[in-house]
């Protein structure tokens, strides 16, 4: 009877590393994704102040809404603007630039906040 116990005890926890483990290798395939495309040339490095910066952060947004981060930044946007120089040296162009925010509503008054400087 011990014997029993102890090899279901064992199937259980078995079962248990299997589920762990197929959660983490699903979320490193979903990461990799994320960062594929992040890094890919659809978005051309991703340049301060330019379409393709704003295509990577609508990405994010997008990412950040599946998994339900409340929105940040300027009008609850996601968005925090800000002022960039660009160029060697960093004075040579102004452009608008932005980093992307979220938190989670933990209902308390200290939260989580996730940002994106990407």
């Amino acid at each position: 009877m011990s014997y029993r116990i102890q090899a279901s005890s064992f199937m259980k926890y078995l079962a248990f590393l299997l589920l762990v483990s197929f959660q983490v290798t699903a979320q490193t395939k979903n990461l990799k994704k994320h960062i594929a495309y992040l890094a890919s040339d659809k978005l051309e490095g991703r340049g301060t102040g330019t379409p393709a910066e704003t295509k990577a952060g609508d990405y994010i947004i997008g990412q950040f809404k599946k998994i339900g981060l409340k929105p940040l930044g300027e009008n609850a946007n996601y968005r925090q603007l800000f002022a960039a120089k660009k160029g060697i040296p960093p004075n040579i162009t102004q452009v608008n630039a932005n980093n992307i925010l979220g938190w989670v509503d933990n209902g308390k008054t200290e939260s989580i906040i996730i940002g994106a400087h990407y």
